[in-house]
């Protein structure tokens, strides 16, 4: 990452249906959060991608099965090892209701991540 590059800690994404959170929780965890505006089940399938700068670095899949109108979240370790050094975690996914009619595209989310 970039001396001058500035990454929000926390970062909350809206999209086309719903909000996409990231976090750093510290110690090499990310805690990422998605609320799509669907009023059945849905799908989440995700990624955190680990970069340095624009070098990737780690890609951590997420996903998880979500409840009409309310929001799903995990934590996710992993990534690089250098202690102290600070990353860029790029949040992305999309969640698809019960039925495959409706889809919510995570907007990139980018938060700073150091392990």
């Amino acid at each position: 990452m970039k001396n001058n590059e500035q990454i929000q800690p926390f970062v909350t994404c809206y999209g086309n249906n719903g909000i996409a959170k990231i976090e750093d929780r510290g110690g090499g965890t990310l805690w990422w959060y998605v609320k799509p505006g669907f009023s059945t089940l849905y799908s989440f399938i995700g990624e955190i991608t680990i970069k340095d700068g624009a070098r990737f670095i780690a890609s951590l899949p997420v996903s998880g099965m979500g409840q009409p109108y309310k929001a799903l979240s995990g934590f996710k370790g992993g990534g690089p090892k250098t202690k102290g050094k600070t990353y860029k975690a790029v949040f992305t996914g999309v969640a698809r209701d019960n039925q495959g009619t409706s889809s919510f595209v995570v907007p990139k989310c980018e938060t700073a991540y150091r392990n």
